[in-house]
């Protein structure tokens, strides 16, 4: 009787633990570089597995480029290339995370550097590479954006001073709909004095807004990364 007392306990002991981590958040961070440093044409590369398929992404310094073409992503997918552009010399270096949203298979690559990130992802209904978040579209009184998971396992776009300034935070998910990320202000609004009474302001917001990003209405010179696009004529 103990003996399947004790399984019984430890079958529910499972079934709730597995039961948490299925109704947890989404995503899962699968890699990521650290401030790549890299050498005059070297390069760093990287194949991951996925179910939908193999992405290869390479990343190359380039030695007599110009500064706006210091750098050359190209991205792969099952053999196919989905990605090839630039990223601008930056004396802060960059680094990569790759996360997987586990309810739809989906990959995305976070390329960031110390002022900006931004989160790309093969959209397979036009077979391209879509920037669907960039931490310029987010307002925030502090620099300093940092791209990671949350204690739910949601994306997280974060805003972090260098003193004790509190940290704007913005909630990312994704939108199956849209097809595009979605977000929400989850910044944590310190108490405002008036009138020697103490108001404490919402934590989260009820603001639902897809992200209006246009990467087509950016110049190479804002763009952390882009595809040169050649002139007709040229």
């Amino acid at each position: 009787m103990k003996k399947l007392l004790g399984s019984v306990l430890l079958a529910m002991f499972l079934f709730v633990s597995l039961h948490g981590i299925a109704c947890a958040g989404n995503f899962s961070l699968l890699a990521t570089t650290g401030i790549l440093q890299l050498s005059n044409n070297q390069k760093w590369e990287k194949t991951y597995d996925t179910p939908d398929g193999k992405f290869k992404i390479r990343f190359r310094k380039l030695w007599t480029s110009s500064k706006q073409k210091r750098f050359h992503l190209i991205i792969w997918h099952n053999k196919e290339r989905i990605a090839d552009g630039y990223c601008p010399k930056n004396e802060n270096g960059y680094s990569f995370s790759i996360y997987r949203d586990n309810s739809s298979g989906r990959l995305f690559v976070a390329l960031e550097t110390r002022p900006r990130v931004v989160l790309m992802g093969y959209e397979p209904f036009n077979g391209r590479l879509e920037v669907y978040a960039d931490s310029k579209s987010y307002y925030s009184p502090i620099p300093n954006p940092q791209l990671d998971l949350d204690e739910d396992n949601d994306l997280r776009m974060s805003f972090v001073g260098s003193g004790w300034e509190n940290p704007t935070r913005y909630k990312l998910f994704w939108d199956e709909q849209a097809r595009w990320f979605g977000y929400k202000d989850v910044t944590i609004h310190q108490p405002v004095e008036d009138d020697d009474d103490y108001e404490y302001l919402p934590s989260y917001t009820d603001t639902y807004d897809i992200s209006s990003y246009d990467p087509d209405g950016l110049t190479n010179e804002q763009a952390l990364y882009y595809v040169e696009v050649m002139e007709v004529g040229s």
